[in-house]
Formats: structure tokens, C-alpha cells, sequence
């Protein structure tokens, strides 16, 4: 007899085959739970007249027996199948009294004609070695999904995962889902130097000294070639699908949109295409994908925002982009200020605002487009434009000092909240001014 009280989940198997027996394998008769429970306990190995008083408990809130009646409640609701919430059980139609659904009918039925065993945890040590060792090319810290790796390492071990039997898949410490992870676990839980880790939850991976012992598990060396059995990267395959549709100038058009400079450069493309390279490498999208979840294209903008954001915050920050893209600190802004190179002939603007066009000279462009001389302008041109243009204009130039709504505040002696509005005010005010000039000039 065991030396440990056993645990709801071990009365999984037990229940549904003694109530399989006892109803004749017929849905929904029911049976008295009072005189069912001790022939539980024989079908999970126990003697009904010989277990411990203390595993009994206070028997209302906890002990063997409310750990039988605690099991039956969660097959009635369904939380020990692995493909969908199904009940297994239900009410016998008297108080007390238990049954079996026709799910759970199918269940105990498999149960009682099967007599293989269910393998344990030691069964699937060698298979995942294996088949981590194919989908990784014997070579560490490669991560690889576990619900690629599952039903390839049910094969390796001599199943075939779409005819197990029902109680093989059931969740808990008896499903042989838990035995394929338990099987993992142990390679670096009970080992001194650990086989396997990993890198993020539902991803698997080898360790250096992993990926040598399976090397020499397999007999493979590292350079030959190991046929490909894991599916491509999933993300790579969403992107390829969703591109014809118009996914691309999607995120164009969002990018320039947000990233304005960026747009005048000519920089948008390199954004969206520094995305894509970024999620297919990470393979950004699989969970999601695996977990049957849906992907709308507003939430891959705002991703697609937030790569484009840090490409412009590493342009800034490396030397070579700088100087190519001519970005200059706030520090050298201020201590060596650049003059304009302008022409003879460039363009003038009227009093209204509007630009007249005279006669056009290489290099027209450079000089007219000069960001000293449009920041210039722009600030004239809202001045001119909006009522508050003086307190607008302070604002805009704070923003562009990187200063907070805080300081905002402070500076322009109101709340917090008020600083933020002018805040956004100014970015409202300077985007249809900016417009206008481009309008203007295409």
C-alpha cells in the first residue's frame, strides 16, 4: 500500500472505469456515490478497510474521500480533456448519485478494453533527445516550439499520436502529455549539469553539453545534414499569405503616417522591411498562431510603429547613421549653430504664407529644404496662423528640446494636465502647417 494520501488526479482512471462497470457503459444511469467510492478506492489499488484515519481528513473540506468527490466534480466540468472543455460525468438524477455523459461513456469504454499500459516517463527520455536534436540540428540554444515537438516525439517512441487512447490524454499527473514534459524536466532537473533549458515558456532547447551528448547519442556529426522535420517558421508563412492582400502598403502608409521625417527621407521602406526581418527572426508570431488566435492587421501596425521607433532611436544613437543622415545633438545645436547656404534664386513666400516659385538652380532643392530654414518658417507660419500662435510656438520648441509635459507645465505656469494638452496642441498645430508647406512645394 502506498505511503502517501493519493491526490485528485489519481482517481481519474478509477472513477470512470468503476462507473463505466457499474452503469453497464450507458450514459446517463446513475449510481449511489456512497457505495461507489470504496470500490474507487480497489480500482486505484487501495483497501477501503485498511487506509490511514488521518487520510480522511476532517472530510468536508479535504481527505480521501472529497478528494473522489472533488475528481468527479471536475470531469462533470469538463477541465480534465485536452481538446475542449467536455464533460465526463454528470448528475444521476438523485441526490448523491453520479453518471457517466456519453463522452464519458466512450472514456470508460476505452479504458476497460485497454489493457497496455500507459507508458511512463522514462520512455520518452531518449525520443525527445532525439527529435530536439533533429529540429535544432544537434546545436544549442536553438528554441523550438512544444507542440511542434510533441506528436514527432510520440512517433519516435512507438505511438501514433492520433489513436491514443482516451485515458492516455487526459490532463494530470497520469496524461502522457505530462510524461513527454516530465521527461524533459528531468534532463536537467536531476542532472548536474543540465542537458536541455528553457529560454521561454513552451519553447525547448539544448545546453552545450545537450547538444554534444545527443551528438553522441545519434552518432551525428555537426556539419551533416539533418532532414528537415519541424514546419517552417510560422511567421514567415503568415507574412507570405497576408502580403498579396495588402499588408505591405498597409504598413506604409501607417509608418509615414507616424514617422513624418522619416517619410521626407525616404526611409519608410527600410522601416517596414527592418519589421519584417525582426519578427521572422524571433519568429514573433507562432504562439499566437499556434494557439489558434486570430492576428488583425491593426495590432501588426502598432508593431510595426514600435520597430520603426526603434530605428530611428538607434540612428540617433550611432555614429555612422549621424553623420550620414547629418543628425545633430542638442549640445552641438547649440554650440556651433548652422547658417543656411542659400542661393540667389530660391523660394520666397508671399505675406499670406504662400510660396512663389522663381527661377530654379542646381541645388535649389538642398537649400530651400534646409531644416533650419523650414523650422524657421514653420514657427512664422503658426505664429501667423493661430491666435495663442507665441504660446504655441514656446511649446513646439520645448517638444523639440525633449521636454516633458512636467516642464511644459512649469514653464507655462499651469496644471499637469494643461501642459499635456499644450502639449499635443502643438503637435496638431505643427502637423497641418507642415502639410500645407509640403503641399505647397509638391
Amino acid at each position: 500500500m502506498r505511503d502517501t494520501c493519493p491526490e485528485q488526479a489519481d482517481f481519474i482512471r478509477p472513477l470512470l472505469i468503476t462507473l463505466g462497470q457499474s452503469t453497464n457503459l450507458t450514459a446517463g444511469i446513475g449510481v449511489d456515490s456512497k457505495s461507489l467510492i470504496p470500490t474507487v478506492f480497489r480500482a486505484a489499488g487501495l483497501d477501503p478497510n485498511n487506509i490511514p484515519r488521518e487520510w480522511y481528513g476532517n472530510g468536508r473540506s479535504n481527505g480521501i474521500r472529497r478528494s473522489v468527490q472533488f475528481c468527479y466534480l471536475a470531469l462533470k466540468r469538463g477541465l480534465y480533456t485536452i481538446a475542449k472543455p467536455e464533460p465526463l460525468t454528470t448528475d444521476g438524477g438523485k441526490r448523491g448519485w453520479w453518471a457517466l455523459t456519453e463522452a464519458g461513456v466512450l472514456h470508460a469504454k476505452d479504458l476497460i478494453a485497454e489493457h497496455r499500459p500507459e507508458p511512463g516517463m522514462g520512455v520518452f527520455r531518449d525520443p525527445v533527445l532525439k527529435v530536439l536534436g533533429e529540429a535544432t540540428n544537434y546545436q544549442p540554444n536553438q528554441p523550438v516550439a512544444i507542440e511542434t515537438l510533441t506528436p514527432l516525439i510520440l512517433r519516435e517512441a512507438g505511438f501514433d499520436p492520433d489513436a491514443l487512447p482516451a485515458h492516455w490524454i487526459l490532463q494530470g499527473t497520469s496524461g502522457v502529455y505530462r510524461k513527454i514534459s516530465l521527461a524533459y524536466y528531468a534532463l536537467y532537473q536531476r542532472r548536474k549539469t543540465p542537458l536541455v533549458l528553457t529560454p521561454q515558456n513552451g519553447l525547448w532547447a539544448f545546453t552545450e553539453a545537450g547538444a554534444a551528448h545527443v551528438r553522441q547519442l545519434v552518432g551525428k556529426a555537426v556539419s551533416e545534414p539533418v532532414a528537415a522535420r519541424i514546419e517552417a517558421n510560422a511567421t514567415a508563412r503568415w507574412f507570405e499569405e497576408q502580403l498579396p492582400l495588402g499588408l505591405q502598403e498597409r504598413l506604409e502608409k501607417a509608418v509615414a503616417r507616424k514617422m513624418r521625417i522619416s517619410a521626407v527621407t525616404q526611409r519608410v521602406q527600410d522601416h517596414v522591411q527592418n519589421f519584417y526581418v525582426r519578427q521572422i527572426r524571433r519568429d514573433a508570431l507562432a504562439k499566437h498562431l499556434v494557439e489558434g488566435e486570430k492576428m488583425p492587421w491593426s495590432k501588426i501596425v502598432t508593431y510595426a510603429l514600435r520597430s520603426a521607433s526603434t530605428d530611428i532611436r538607434d540612428d540617433a544613437h550611432n555614429p555612422v547613421c549621424r553623420t550620414i543622415y547629418g543628425a545633430r545633438t542638442k549640445v552641438e545645436r547649440d554650440s556651433e549653430p548652422l547658417e543656411p547656404q542659400m542661393t540667389e534664386d530660391h523660394w520666397d513666400f508671399d505675406t499670406d504664407g504662400s510660396m512663389i516659385p522663381e527661377e530654379t538652380v542646381e541645388g535649389e532643392f538642398e537649400a530651400t529644404h534646409d531644416f533650419n530654414v523650414l523650422q524657421d518658417r514653420l514657427m512664422d507660419l503658426i505664429r501667423a496662423r493661430y491666435r495663442n500662435g507665441d504660446r504655441i510656438v514656446e511649446v513646439l520648441k520645448m517638444r523639440i528640446a525633449d521636454a516633458s509635459p512636467a516642464e511644459i507645465a512649469a514653464a507655462q505656469g499651469c496644471s499637469l494636465h494643461r501642459g499635456a494638452s499644450l502639449s499635443v496642441r502643438a503637435r496638431i498645430c505643427a502637423a497641418e502647417v507642415w502639410d500645407e508647406m509640403l503641399a505647397e512645394v509638391g
